[in-house]
């Protein structure tokens, strides 16, 4: 996909889908971006475009389970320290280091998801200015009808 001559943005058109995403500085998309998902639907003799912005899926889902397994790892940690601290139980290992490594990991990705958001936080805009460009549409006109159910 081209605008003014120039690829600034990457993305695939499939019959009446479309997946966008704006180039950066690197020449690729990063996985923490804003990814323009669309559909044409034809409503009362017009062309709708319908569209969601949103990190990729599959990045959506490593996230979750990243967080979620190291919150669970934690919770664990801190149940065999407790064990091993207030019970006869033979508890092996060393629970106390296994307590900070997670917390760590966690403000890591964080910290990643974070500044991977910042570089992309004016994506959404550009890739509404560049579908309405490219195909003269007018984003109030038809989120106002969608809105309204027409």
């Amino acid at each position: 996909m081209t605008a003014g001559g120039r690829r600034s943005v990457i993305g695939r058109i499939k019959g009446t889908k479309l997946k966008a995403c704006k180039r950066n500085g690197f020449g690729h998309c990063n996985s923490f971006q804003t990814i323009l998902t669309a559909r044409l639907v034809k409503q009362n003799g017009q062309t709708h475009i319908l569209c969601t912005f949103a990190m990729h899926s599959f990045v959506r889902i490593f996230l979750f389970l990243w967080f979620g397994g190291l919150i669970g790892g934690e919770a664990f940690a801190v149940v065999c320290l407790y064990l091993k601290a207030f019970s006869s139980l033979p508890i092996s290992g060393d629970p106390v280091s296994t307590i900070f490594i997670p917390p760590f990991m966690i403000l890591f990705g964080i910290i990643l998801v974070s500044v991977g958001r910042y570089l992309s936080k004016d994506d959404q805009g550009y890739l509404t200015d560049f579908i309405c460009g490219t195909l003269d549409a007018h984003p109030d006109k038809i989120g106002e009808k969608i809105r309204s159910g027409i």
